[in-house]
């Protein structure tokens, strides 16, 4: 019995100098672990208690915008580096917040930073506060003499805002930056973009945005609930953008600009009414024929950069429209300067280019249309080249009628006319003249084979055009850049590639057009006498298409290359001179709703007319069968107005001939109006509602007359400041017709 007792009490002695081993063994395991957490961990647990404590934000490193310079290194825009001062909350060990605030508050001239500082307070527990932004180097250096920067009270964050060396070199075609947009919003986050991010927003800045912008940075900043910065880690680096190089010569461009410029005072200064005194702008364009590339492309009048936003009223308000991209978007007849692509349809079809039209000044072929020629320096037999030189419309015309205005339309697209340039910012399409048009006659493709009738492009197209000339129709993509470098190491990241476009036919189709222009030039005394030969090709078209305002433009137009032989440059030149006389005042509002609202003439009559009958119901307070009859009569005058102009898209006379035209027709028209009124017949509305003012007013008709147009007029005005919109219509022939009529009529009711 005594054995196994000894031997259950041998085992629990066992068991419990285990338990108490076990336990001398988690003891010291704690006592180790407290040792290395009270020594070796005792510095990240305190970061990790501040931590605790704190506060974290992130702080945007914008990057620096790639600069834009031309093709030798000439900048044209770039970063000049500007100051943001940011207060920090809380106020930093050793500084005070209130007095940090009233010297924020005296350098800035008194901003309210008190109220931007309780809102930023309420939001958020520490970070970095906005003041001030924008500052230059001078502005920043009193935030330094202030002792603000030092302390840590403020933060100045540098950044770049985009400036221009020199803002009047290719104002249109560089663009500008601005912030993200709403509308640009979801395509800038899907970027990665931040919501504070500057983006090219149009022109070469928009184009290549992605190469120019970089890749901004970030920094995060750990700040204690004392203001002491527990820790700042640069998550990500700042990337600077790409310099951009254009194929622009920024010499070149000034040259162009200022010979733009000289010549059209020279023609304002010295030539006579309609022989060059009413050019109001101009634009050229110079490219190399063998690369595509522009050197230069000038717009007159044009503006300042720097100065665009402070002037921008100013400059949206201009007649002249400075604002206007001439070179990419203006679309202007080419007259003569079309019929290479003429010849060249002609050449493709077989043509043989010995073959001669004899020019007798006029054109018989249609009886009712029977255009002219100037014979300038020619007459009789004229083959291609010769028509070429000497610019004969007989020759083209028949070549033109012959062929047919789609077959030479389709050639002056593959040449580069109303069709893409490849140019990388927006530029207008143009438009040829077709079968298919709604207008289209046959007469018209007369006019169209001289460069008028419907057809319009751009300075850019008509380049490119005479470079596929130049290049035996190799048509180069035109463009503005040429490479992309690494700002800090020259490295060419990115490389334009030129590429051309292949017209068939070759020197057997191109060589005599070459010819033609090549003798063409040698007839001016400009290009005869340039230290190289030139070929060219002019023209002096008049526009189908108004002006804004009613008027017609007359076009001069130059498209040549050199050296004649070995083409290197190729240039389009447009000058437009502006033939202002407006509309008669009481259409003055009919035109101007039909070009704001963008619908046809004779329906903006007829709207205009219906009106005018229902007011004459209301002022009479009677219904009559004459008030009633005008409305058949309205819907009558609405389509025979929409008839003419379909009939007579464009006349060709020159302001002399104009003018003597609307002066006969002032006359002829205030006597259709007394006798219509004298007769007691169904009167137009327009007359219709003076003859209603003169009966219930027992006013003069004449007097009526005389103020119901002046108020056409204002109310023209009026409808197109509302809308924005240039004043439509409105020009010396309205404003002569409006003062005018009403007396005519009166000298006939004295008669």
């Amino acid at each position: 019995m005594d054995k196994p007792q000894s031997t259950r009490r041998r085992k629990a002695r066992r068991r419990v100098m285990v338990l108490l081993v076990l336990c001398c063994a988690v003891f010291a395991l704690f006592l180790a672990r407290l040792a290395w957490l009270q020594f070796a961990m005792a510095d990240h647990y305190a970061q990790k208690m501040a931590e605790a404590s704190s506060a974290s934000y992130t702080l945007p490193q914008h990057a620096a915008r790639g600069a834009i310079t031309d093709r030798s290194g000439t900048v044209l825009a770039q970063d000049e580096t500007v100051y943001d001062v940011y207060l920090r909350v809380p106020a930093p060990p050793g500084t005070n917040l209130r007095e940090t605030v009233n010297t924020i508050a005296a350098l800035t001239g008194g901003k309210d930073v008190e109220t931007q500082l309780a809102a930023f307070c309420s939001a958020v527990s520490a970070g970095e506060l906005p003041v001030t932004q924008g500052l230059d180097s001078i502005g920043a250096a009193a935030y330094y003499r202030a002792g603000l920067v030092q302390s840590g009270a403020v933060r100045l964050a540098a950044r770049g805002v985009r400036r221009w060396p020199d803002g009047t070199i290719l104002p249109h075609t560089l663009g500008f930056t601005g912030p993200v947009t709403a509308e640009q919003w979801p395509a800038a986050r899907a970027q990665g973009l931040a919501m504070d991010a500057t983006i090219g927003q149009n022109g070469l800045e928009a184009a290549y945005d992605t190469l120019l912008r970089g890749r901004d940075g970030q920094l995060q900043i750990n700040v204690g609930l004392d203001g002491v910065t527990r820790k700042t880690m640069q998550t990500s680096t700042p990337v600077p953008g790409c310099t951009l190089v254009l194929t622009l010569d920024a010499d070149l461009q000034k040259t162009l600009q200022t010979a733009l410029q000289n010549q059209m005072d020279t023609l304002r200064t010295t030539k006579g009414i309609g022989a060059g005194r009413e050019v109001r702008a101009g634009a050229a364009v110079v490219v190399d024929v063998r690369t595509g590339g522009i050197l230069a492309a000038a717009n007159v009048p044009g503006f300042d950069l720097n100065a665009y936003r402070a002037d921008y009223a100013a400059l949206s308000a201009d007649s002249a429209a400075p604002l206007l991209d001439r070179v990419c978007q203006g679309l202007y007849a080419p007259g003569s300067a079309f019929k290479p692509a003429v010849a060249a349809a002609a050449l493709t079809a077989g043509i043989d280019p010995a073959a001669t039209v004899s020019c007798t000044g006029r054109y018989g072929f249609y009886s009712g249309y029977q255009p002219g020629c100037l014979q300038y320096g020619h007459s009789g037999p004229v083959d291609l080249r010769t028509a070429l030189e000497y610019s004969c419309n007989i020759f083209f015309y028949d070549v033109g009628r012959q062929l047919g205005v789609d077959a030479f339309s389709a050639m002056a697209r593959q040449l580069g006319l109303a069709a893409p340039t490849g140019v990388e910012i927006a530029e207008a399409h143009g438009r040829l003249t077709w079968t298919t048009d709604e207008n289209y006659q046959a007469g018209l493709t007369l006019m169209a084979a001289i460069g008028q009738g419907n057809t319009a492009v751009t300075p850019l197209q008509l380049a490119a055009y005479a470079a596929a000339l130049a290049n035996s129709g190799q048509r180069p993509a035109l463009h503005f850049a040429d490479r992309a470098v690494n700002s800090a190491t020259g490295e060419v990241l990115w490389q334009y590639p030129v590429s051309f476009t292949e017209i068939p036919g070759g020197e057997a189709v191109f060589g005599p057009i070459r010819d033609g222009m090549k003798r063409m030039a040698q007839t001016t005394r400009i290009l005869r006498e340039a230290p190289v030969l030139c070929a060219a090709k002019t023209g002096s078209p008049q526009l189908a298409d108004t002006l804004p305002d009613g008027g017609h433009y007359v076009n001069s137009v130059l498209i040549g290359y050199a050296p004649a032989d070995a083409p290197q440059i190729a240039a389009a030149v447009v000058l437009n001179v502006r033939y202002n006389v407006g509309v008669a005042a009481f259409s003055s509002v009919m035109y101007a709703i039909s070009e704001i609202y963008r619908i046809s003439l004779g329906t903006a009559s007829i709207i205009c007319y219906l009106i005018f009958v229902v007011m004459q119901c209301i002022l009479s307070r009677r219904i009559t069968l004459t008030y009633l009859l005008e409305i058949p009569l309205s819907f009558a005058f609405g389509v025979l107005t929409d008839v003419y102009d379909w009939l007579i898209p464009v006349l060709p006379f020159a302001l002399p001939t104009r003018l003597l035209c609307f002066t006969l027709t002032m006359f002829v028209t205030a006597a259709g109006v007394f006798l219509c009124v004298k007769s007691k017949m169904v009167l137009t509305p327009t007359d219709g509602i003076v003859n209603t003012i003169s009966e219930v007013f027992h006013l003069r008709f004449s007097a009526v007359k005389n103020s119901f147009d002046l108020s056409m007029v204002a109310i023209s005005a009026l409808l197109c400041i509302i809308n924005h919109s240039p004043f439509y219509g409105i020009g010396v022939g309205t404003v002569l017709s409006a003062l005018m009529l009403g007396r005519i009529i009166k000298l006939y009711e004295v008669l």
